[in-house]
């Protein structure tokens, strides 16, 4: 089975990436779920002009139809260094 991956990353009180991972079962509907969040005059979901409240229902609709996601969060270190650290793939 493949998967797909939606990435986020804030730079923000150090370096924190978000990664979803959906399989083809759920792909369609993960899309389909993600074009009906979009506002009208969005072209796509960005959190940092989203406000809390939103962040909170985009965050729980991807969580009710996602497969695993995964955050990073890393402090202490330049961004190249940060996303270096984040690049290895997460633990099974």
């Amino acid at each position: 089975m493949s998967m797909t991956m939606f990435i986020d990353e804030s730079k923000a009180n150090g370096y924190i990436i978000a990664a979803t991972v959906v399989g083809d079962v759920k792909l369609a509907e993960t899309r389909a779920l993600l074009r009906e969040l979009v506002l009208p005059g969005q072209r796509r979901i960005h959190f940092a002009k989203e406000s809390d409240r939103r962040r909170r229902h985009v965050l729980s609709a991807m969580a009710a139809s996602a497969s695993y996601t995964y955050v990073y969060r890393v402090h202490g270190q330049r961004e190249f260094a940060a996303r270096q650290s984040v690049s290895r793939p997460p633990p099974t």
